[in-house]
């Protein structure tokens, strides 16, 4: 009887391995990647920068797209050229928050003029959800931000006044679908980046956008000063270790996804290229409003939420967009690594720096769940003592005397300005602007 039940019970796990196997093989005939069309060359753009220390690590073949597909039609259109920096020209910065972070955002504001070694060619652009306009000014000044605007003279000279509050219209954006949800990547305040051509001023032609849960601790305005040496990169960014097709929530390497990438663009996903953080990012407005990437990372959106190609927000469809509009074999021209110090606000061992890091971080970013500053109605920061790898001993997270320095002076009583999500949140399901 023993030897009868051991015989059934192999016989069970060998047919319940051939059906994994069988369905296995099923969903990979579906998702298949189209064979590599032959024509599909390769050759190494001259264009690519030199001089950028690594930058073979991020860098990937350029493919020759077929006459007539959207990568060639994109490869066709000129970029003109950024005017080269002048001592005097101002430089545009980008914030924007929901009300839940508008705390970060005060010391993204505070530590970016502490550490400008000329704050008068800074022009901000801070943004919110439209209808907060008003509450968000009053939200600033309760926290010792000042918005008196400067002389109209100066301004005329200087390219606008150094603080503008921008309301973003969330319904201009296509439905959206994120999986992941252990932050607050489904803001539409994350999206509003892909509008910058509208909302900046025209002679803006290129700007830093920045999260509104770092701290900067460089010269913002002599990193955009050198930002764009060609005058033609799509970007600048600090590279990531880790290539487009890591396995994770961060992962672009899904077959799903490949394919559609080929069905769109005619060419293949470099999977095998590394991405970035688009936490501190050096956008070339000039090369994004000739090429029309809005278009482009909308139509990456709405296949996103009808197919669940990725699971994260705002980064996946930039990242696809100009991957499929590149020219160069860097998908951004490399920013110096200082300028990134990230995962300081995430769960798991990564989010422990050694004293060296931390000294040479010019930019410090609390990407992950926990943030520096209260969020109300949310989770408080973790502050029991916790132990990271190689650490003698424990000490509080999330870094919170990093930020201390720069949070604003109002303290708690700032938080009654705060709008209720409700007057902010778009309503499920809400019609959206074509």
């Amino acid at each position: 009887v023993a030897r009868m039940r051991q015989h059934v019970l192999a016989s069970l796990l060998v047919a319940a391995v051939l059906l994994i196997l069988h369905v296995v093989q099923l969903f990979e005939d579906a998702y298949t990647i189209p064979p590599r069309d032959k024509s599909l060359q390769t050759i190494h753009s001259s264009a690519a920068p030199s001089g950028a220390a690594g930058s073979a690590d991020m860098g990937a073949p350029v493919q020759v797209p077929p006459p007539g597909s959207r990568a060639a039609q994109l490869a066709s259109v000129p970029i003109p050229r950024l005017p080269r920096p002048s001592p005097t020209s101002p430089v545009h910065v980008v914030v924007g928050a929901d009300p839940v972070h508008w705390a970060g955002l005060v010391a993204v504001l505070n530590s970016l003029r502490a550490h400008t070694r000329t704050p008068e060619r800074l022009r901000v652009h801070a943004l919110c959800p439209q209808g907060t306009e008003e509450a968000f000014r009053a939200y600033l000044r309760c926290q010792g931000i000042d918005l008196t605007p400067p002389p109209s003279s100066a301004e005329a000279e200087g390219g606008g006044p150094p603080l503008r509050v921008l309301g973003f219209n969330a319904s201009r954006l296509p439905p959206l679908k994120i999986k992941f949800k252990n932050t607050n990547l489904e803001s539409p305040l994350n999206f509003a980046r892909f509008y910058l051509t509208d909302m900046l001023p025209a002679d803006a032609h290129a700007c830093l956008y920045l999260d509104s849960d770092v701290v900067v601790r460089g010269d913002a305005v002599a990193l955009m000063d050198s930002a764009f040496p060609e005058g033609t990169e799509l970007c600048s960014a600090v590279r990531k270790d880790v290539p487009l097709e890591t396995k994770g929530i961060t992962s672009l390497g899904g077959h799903a996804l490949r394919a559609k990438f080929l069905q769109r663009y005619g060419i293949e996903l470099p999977v095998a290229a590394h991405g970035f953080n688009a936490g501190v990012f050096a956008f070339n407005l000039a090369a994004w409003r000739a090429l029309d990437l809005t278009r482009e990372v909308e139509w990456w959106i709405r296949e996103n939420s009808a197919s669940s190609l990725y699971q994260l927000g705002s980064q996946p469809p930039l990242t696809l967009a100009l991957v499929g509009a590149r020219r160069t074999e860097e998908l951004c021209r490399p920013m110096p690594r200082e300028w990134h110090l990230s995962c300081l606000g995430c769960t798991k061992a990564s989010r422990f720096k050694t004293p060296e890091q931390i000294a040479a971080a010019q930019l410090l970013h609390w990407n992950g769940p926990y943030k520096p500053f209260r969020t109300p109605g949310a989770a408080a920061p973790p502050g029991r003592q916790e132990v990271g790898p190689g650490d003698a001993e424990a000490r509080p997270l999330p870094y919170l005397e990093l930020f201390a320095p720069y949070a604003g002076t109002g303290g708690p009583a700032c938080d009654a300005l705060l709008p209720p999500p409700g007057a902010y949140l778009r309503r499920p399901g809400a019609p959206t602007a074509t």
